[in-house]
């Protein structure tokens, strides 16, 4: 049935308050060199773990639903049924008829 898959994973890295002085839509080439600088060493940073404490990474996930039988994105009908695998289907008729028969 439907089943939640981790698809994506994207690390990004918000520069200290300090490397942005002003605008960041309208830097001066100053400001611009500052941000240049502060990406190389971003960059060293993640090889040698030596120096950016200041640095705090945002982990965005993202998800999807999907069928646990053929992988599909999941979809429904009106009632509520799957429509991407006859799997699917039958494993849904067969819950509405348990729950069905016990009440």
């Amino acid at each position: 049935m439907k089943k939640t898959y981790l698809v994506d994973v994207e690390i990004a890295c918000i520069p200290p308050p300090c490397v942005f002085s002003g605008n960041r839509y309208d830097l001066s080439e100053v400001e611009e060199g500052r941000v240049e600088d502060w990406i190389r060493n971003f960059i060293k940073f993640l090889r040698d773990h030596e120096s950016q404490n200041a640095v705090y990474p945002d982990i965005r996930r993202t998800y999807e639903e999907r069928c646990e039988y053929c992988h599909l994105e999941w979809q429904e009908d009106e009632r509520g049924c799957p429509i991407c695998c006859v799997k699917a289907i039958k494993e849904w008729e067969e819950k509405i008829y348990l729950n069905h028969n016990a009440m």
